[in-house]
């Protein structure tokens, strides 16, 4: 078991890793790793005895006919086992897996821990494929441990031992025992695997589900559809709109700003009124100095209510207020120090509004943009992009027919494929949404959850975990998908795949999303239901949304801006209305020719 437990978290680290990265050699080192699997125990028991008899390179540790050996010898065997399970099963799902954690925002670490996750089924065959090659070993452990009794004899070797000394009743004994602990492992990994399963075939309830809620999303997407067909007729009024909000917003921080000087100046003159009021009814009775002596004499104080600190003066009668003047003067300090301060805060709210100012011009002036970007696959040019920017906070449509690289510009945009040449300047937090969606092993909720959080483990602290979890349900909700949330991704359909997919985009705080046919799967009620997600993502968070399609009339009903690709090159860019109603291309005229607005 200890030999299996630290071959085990060797291999399958060194699987996880071979499986899913690519560098030169990969293939003959999984070869070899092939060959291993195969390892004639007795073989293996070979090496390490030369290795730690007194005349190998290690004798001097002492090794030989030790517990430590056989486990060294056992670690030897079952290491290519795992390690060449873990690489196929990683193989299979590793590219999925980590392109999502990657379009998600996940590091390398976490990243590997859910491919681990994704693929532990396998790997956990893999484990029992090594233990039992380990618990039915014989010739490796006789020649390094010597089957010493009290000390190095295991079931195998005893086994052995009783079948020479002709006990064959108590050898078969061993040989049960053997095979009920065998059997005992599978039981326990079969129940769990057949528990995991068992959350996953809930069809029939699925199904009702579905019939349960059709009606009421027929309804609910019927008027959607309408409101989504309204909205795209006023879609340049609703862009203005979002323009015309932001520099509202800015005018009035200016008046917010000239409002609370305004107060400033009406306290500071209050202020001023009632200062003099003070000194009037303690001085303008008294303006002859020598009354003024006879009231400190009396008093010990003149008292000048100081309201902007809330001080009292201690005025001696030898050093100090020899006469009204010099209480004035007093004031007057106090005045003149009110006049710096506010004089210092103009300037600041001065700066405050500077930088304001700057950042919306910023937000008007920042662009994405391409410059010389090419790619190449096998000598094939398949994106080819001499200039293509981008304004932030619209909606852009890529069109084009199939090959004409715009998978391919999403994923250099991404950050999964790096161009041949060229510069890309994206300035923001990139979330991708690939064209093949992936979804873990886990319930549709937790999917998004995971989104949400960035692959870390979920908050131990209430609040916060149910913020997470009513932001999980309100963009379930925004694709209809809320019904579904304790589903697991097997149990759903492509199309319902699709839409919790793009619920687990949309959801994170990205200021670019990258969607590659959202719409692909959906049907024509659900496709309503993602556009008005789309435009609703834009309207609040001011987010630049890039999405690739084959329909026009998509990008006519949601797009601000169309981007035509033929070939990896671009043919032709504008807005909606004039690229689809009055092309310019003859490659573009060909592409639309089937198509009616």
């Amino acid at each position: 078991m200890l030999s299996t437990l630290i071959s085990s978290a060797f291999a399958i680290s060194v699987g996880v890793i071979i499986g899913s990265t690519k560098f030169w050699g990969r293939k003959n080192l999984i070869r070899i790793i092939n060959t291993f699997m195969g390892l004639p125990p007795v073989v293996a028991g070979l090496i390490v005895f030369l290795f730690l008899s007194r005349s190998g390179p290690l004798g001097e540790l002492h090794l030989l006919f030790t517990p430590t050996a056989m486990v060294i010898a056992q670690i030897i065997i079952i290491f290519p086992i795992v390690c060449g399970i873990t690489i196929g099963s990683v193989n299979l799902k590793g590219k999925q897996v980590l392109e999502t954690c990657h379009s998600l925002g996940f590091g390398k670490t976490k990243s590997y821990i859910l491919l681990a996750n994704e693929c532990r089924y396998p790997i956990v065959s893999a484990l029992l494929a090594g233990y039992g090659r380990a618990i039915s070993e014989v010739g490796a452990v006789m020649l390094v441990g010597g089957n010493i009794q009290n000390s190095t004899r295991v079931m195998t070797t005893a086994i052995v031992l009783e079948t020479g000394k002709g006990n064959y009743d108590q050898a078969l004994a061993l040989g049960m025992i053997l095979l009920i602990i065998s059997f005992i492992l599978n039981w326990v990994v079969q129940s769990f695997q057949t528990d995991n399963q068992r959350g996953k075939s809930q069809k029939s309830e699925t199904g009702k589900i579905r019939k349960l809620f059709s009606s009421r999303n027929q309804k609910s997407n019927i008027n959607s559809e309408n409101n989504n067909f309204s909205e795209s007729i006023n879609a340049n009024e609703a862009s203005e709109s979002i323009n015309t909000n932001e520099a509202s917003e800015f005018i009035n921080t200016n008046e917010a700003n000239e409002s609370t000087n305004n107060k400033k100046n009406i306290k500071f003159n209050n202020i001023k009124e009632n200062c003099e009021n003070t000194i009037s009814i303690e001085i303008d009775k008294n303006v002859n100095s020598d009354e003024i002596r006879d009231i400190i004499n009396t008093k010990g104080t003149i008292e000048t209510s100081d309201c902007i600190r809330g001080n009292t003066y201690d005025i001696d009668n030898k050093q100090k207020a020899e006469s009204k003047n010099e209480i004035y003067e007093v004031y007057q300090n106090e005045i003149n120090e009110i006049n710096e301060i506010n004089e210092i805060n103009e300037i600041n709210e001065i700066n405050e509004i500077n930088e304001i100012n700057n950042d919306y011009q910023n937000k008007i002036n920042k662009r994405i943009t391409l410059s010389n970007v090419k790619k190449t696959y096998g000598g094939r040019t398949v994106l080819d992009i001499e200039n293509l920017e981008f304004e932030t906070g619209k909606i852009i449509a890529i069109l084009g027919p199939n090959g004409s690289g715009k998978s391919t510009l999403f994923r250099i945009m991404s950050g999964l494929e790096k161009q041949d040449t060229g510069e890309i300047f994206l300035g923001d937090k990139v979330s991708y949404l690939t064209q093949d969606v992936y979804l873990f092993d886990l319930s549709v909720i937790n999917n998004v959850k995971l989104a949400i959080s960035k692959g870390k483990p979920a908050s131990k602290e209430e609040k916060q975990a149910k913020l997470v979890t009513k932001k999980a349900n309100a963009a379930l909700k925004k694709v209809n998908m809320t019904a579904f949330s304790k589903a697991h991704p097997a149990n759903l359909s492509g199309g319902e795949r699709q839409r919790v997919a793009i619920a687990r985009t949309l959801v994170q705080n990205s200021q670019i999303f990258l969607l590659d046919e959202p719409a692909a799967s959906v049907d024509t009620l659900s496709t309503s239901l993602v556009e008005n997600y789309i435009k609703e993502t834009k309207k609040k968070t001011g987010a630049t949304i890039l999405f690739t399609t084959h329909n026009p009339s998509q990008a006519l009903r949601i797009a601000d801006e169309i981007v035509i690709l033929n070939e990896g090159i671009l043919i032709e860019k504008g807005l909606p209305c004039n690229v689809l109603n009055n092309p310019e291309n003859e490659t573009t005229k060909t592409f639309l020719q089937n198509w009616r607005i």
